[in-house]
């Protein structure tokens, strides 16, 4: 479970863009996501540069 401390700040630094098609919140009906990547370097250890914003896209 991701904290909302943690979500604020990766909202807020992606600039409430998704990381990945860079489409902005406000366009979308729901608020955006928080994945969380989990880079070889960091070793699956969690930080608040391991995650993304990203658009939950409904199919």
């Amino acid at each position: 479970m991701v904290s909302e401390q943690t979500r604020r700040l990766v909202r807020k630094r992606s600039e409430y863009l998704c990381e990945y098609c860079h489409s902005p919140e406000y366009l979308s009906p729901d608020r955006f996501t928080i994945d969380h990547i989990m880079p070889q370097s960091r070793r699956f250890l969690p930080c608040e540069n391991s995650y993304v914003t990203v658009e939950y896209i409904r199919e």
